[in-house]
């Protein structure tokens, strides 16, 4: 009877190890994905600000009815 209850014990043990090595592997995926997620938004609003001062710039040199005329 005993070894069946230290089976279980160990069983779930190890069932909660898992849980915790999938909820670790989980926060690490997340952490990674975010990292992503900011490098591809910065990427994006350095973008924007660059095709903003294009804009502006062509804007400063030929005026606003370049914009209308093309």
């Amino acid at each position: 009877m005993r070894s069946s209850s230290t089976g279980t014990s160990r069983d779930r043990l190890h069932h909660l190890y898992q849980k915790l090595q999938n909820h670790i592997t989980h926060d690490a995926v997340v952490a990674d994905i975010m990292v992503d997620v900011r490098t591809l938004v910065a990427q994006a609003v350095a973008e924007r600000t660059e095709a903003n001062r294009r804009v502006d710039r062509v804007t400063e040199v030929y005026g606003d009815g370049w914009w209308e005329a093309h």
